[in-house]
């Protein structure tokens, strides 16, 4: 395999990618070695690979879907749509507290139901 020609930023890409085959990555960090580059060099492709590939932040749900997810929990369609944007886009953090406001929804409905139901069907007759 030749390393040779490609680009410092792309062994870089190569060496930090941790789902692709030891022996390709240490050949990667290998050539970059031999490359000798300067510590500003380094630097300047640490900089650049940080801004392309910064980690999405940890956002919550914001308080309209939560509230949505709670009072309508029996909306599919508008459910679906925004549970599919969240699991498209990777947000771990997302999707957990849309499955917890979500299941939280039917608690509470289950729960009105059933004192409703309750109330009108077991009401205590007054003979």
């Amino acid at each position: 395999m030749d390393l040779s020609s490609l680009t410092n930023y792309q062994l870089y890409e190569i060496i930090q990618n941790i789902k692709l085959d030891t022996e390709i990555r240490k050949a990667a960090n290998n050539e970059f070695n031999n490359r000798k580059l300067s510590v500003d060099e380094i630097q300047e492709i640490v900089a650049r690979q940080d801004a392309h590939f910064q980690p999405d932040k940890d956002e919550t749900l914001k308080l309209e879907y939560k509230l949505l997810l709670i009072l309508f929990p029996f909306v599919i369609p508008v459910q679906s749509v925004f549970a599919g944007k969240c699991l498209a886009k990777g947000h771990k953090r997302k999707w957990k507290e849309y499955w917890f406001y979500l299941s939280l929804g039917y608690l509470f409905w289950t729960i009105i139901v059933i004192l409703i139901a309750s109330y009108f069907l077991f009401k205590p007759s007054l003979d």
